[in-house]
């Protein structure tokens, strides 16, 4: 329900610097928009998301758990390197997450 929702209502990316967007699953997910940004990399922090369009865009994944306890700071370093090099290369870039609602029971997901 949740990445229904997302898909619909959330699929226009936001530019937070030059050549960098930031964006939601459904964002990331409507490649005539992101073709029409020019953007060619996306950064993807996630563990249940794969590339959209992986024959049209260069990703980079990174797998981390949606918990509390993630140590989601080990993993800036390799993000922030795969943006650097964007910009060193000139291209754009984008930035994408997918967090689950913290309102769901993750017991009962699925049923």
């Amino acid at each position: 329900m949740l990445l229904t929702r997302c898909f619909k209502v959330d699929n226009v990316p936001c530019q937070i610097d030059e050549g960098l967007f930031l964006g939601s699953v459904g964002a990331a997910s409507n490649k005539s928009e992101l073709k029409s940004l020019n953007i060619t990399h996306i950064l993807t922090v996630a563990n249940t998301l794969d590339p959209a369009h992986p024959n049209d865009f260069t990703y980079k994944v990174i797998e981390v758990t949606d918990k509390a306890d993630t140590n989601i700071a080990q993993h800036f370093d390799e993000c922030f390197n795969f943006i650097d090099e964007t910009k060193r290369l000139g291209v754009v870039s984008w930035f994408t997450a997918f967090w689950e609602d913290p309102e769901e029971d993750q017991s009962t997901k699925g049923l």
